[in-house]
């Protein structure tokens, strides 16, 4: 396969001291590349770019790749037109939640040629590959695109169940340098004790199997899915070799759903001498004292729990799965065995009152 890729991630259009790879991208150059495509990746949230010098740059691929979340609509919008006005007969490619949440939308109201659906990994390389061959899109499951004045919804695409399968995200196409910052330090956590920080984000997980009423899960689905601590590590390492990266944020969902999994991750990464600091997702119903100690003996700092609300009807109704009383007891825990504490919290779900939101402040004010 040979064909040259530009992969552009959206212009943020709110300010944040803090940036993160674009790993969803990162992912799909590395299987492109793996496949002999020469891959660009544009950040246009870390990089400025001016809409001249990007439709310079995509004249030379042949296909371009967007991604998207639902805020940045009308960025990708604005992306696909300025794409096609440089190059009219380049294939666009949309991805990620807003394309998978707002498929037909997007058909409607842009040029684009074709969204695929969730998760993209494998999805793409048989897209590129039917691109290639002028061969009928009905065959490639998980996209959509347009038929005349028809949408074509193909057939959803098993998930992708070895993580350990999917190679390494493709960094070396960014410049890193500029996503190396102490993330913890951007969201006011204070690390004792530890050398100059270059953090970055990673994931380990992909899915979620609890019911949250609000929750998202079009990309990934129920079935929840992970990488072996062994490969974890290994990209740990490698980032820590090449990069000097020395604090990691796992973007997971729910990084603590398998407590083996995380007790045998600790283990590993104490055993391998890595001097790291490291931050995750956690959910309060499935932590023990013991979790946590094992946690922060392998370098844990910070753990972040989705609260929600203060209010245990409003979090009943959203199936939260979660107590008032199960929040207390395990912020404490958290606390008493040296980790930072980070609550999410959410205002204005159905049923919400003056009341309700009161409860969830003065909550947040008691957990501290």
């Amino acid at each position: 396969m040979q064909s040259r890729v530009i992969l552009i991630n959206p212009r943020y259009r709110v300010w944040s001291p803090s940036k993160w790879v674009p790993l969803g991208l990162g992912y799909i150059a590395a299987v492109l590349e793996k496949e002999g495509c020469t891959v660009e990746i544009i950040d246009l949230s870390a990089e400025k770019v001016s809409d001249k010098e990007l439709q310079r740059q995509v004249g030379n691929a042949d296909i371009v790749g967007i991604n998207g979340i639902i805020t940045e609509f009308q960025e990708v919008l604005k992306l696909v037109k300025l794409v096609k006005e440089a190059k009219g007969n380049i294939k666009i490619i949309l991805g990620g939640p807003l394309a998978t949440t707002l498929t037909k939308e997007l058909l409607e109201v842009s040029s684009a040629d074709v969204i695929v659906l969730g998760e993209g990994e494998k999805t793409i390389v048989n897209l590129l590959s039917a691109i290639n061959e002028n061969s009928d899109f009905n065959n490639v499951r998980g996209i959509a695109y347009k038929d005349g004045n028809q949408i074509i919804i193909t057939e959803k695409p098993d998930h992708i169940t070895d993580l350990d399968s999917i190679p390494f995200p493709s960094r070396h196409l960014l410049n890193m340098n500029q996503y190396l910052q102490n993330h913890f330090e951007n969201i006011g956590i204070q690390i004792k004790d530890s050398k100059q920080i270059r953090s970055t984000n990673l994931i380990t997980s992909r899915g979620c199997p609890f019911g949250c009423t609000f929750c998202f899960k079009d990309m990934w689905g129920s079935d929840w899915r992970a990488r072996s601590p062994e490969n974890i590590i290994e990209e740990m390492m490698l980032l820590h070799e090449k990069y000097g990266v020395n604090g990691f944020f796992f973007n997971d969902d729910t990084f603590v759903l398998d407590s083996k999994r995380v007790f045998k991750f600790c283990q590993l990464l104490k055993s391998k001498g890595l001097d790291v600091v490291w931050d995750c997702n956690g959910r309060v119903n499935l932590m023990t004292k013991e979790l946590l100690e094992a946690m922060h003996d392998a370098g844990c700092r910070s753990i972040a729990y989705g609260i929600e609300s203060g209010n245990q009807v409003i979090l009943d109704s959203i199936k939260k799965s979660i107590t008032l009383e199960q929040i207390r007891k395990v912020v404490k825990w958290t606390k008493d065995a040296g980790i930072h504490t980070t609550g999410y919290f959410m205002i204005g779900m159905i049923g919400e009152t003056k009341d309700t939101i009161r409860q969830t402040f003065t909550f947040a004010k008691e957990l501290n």
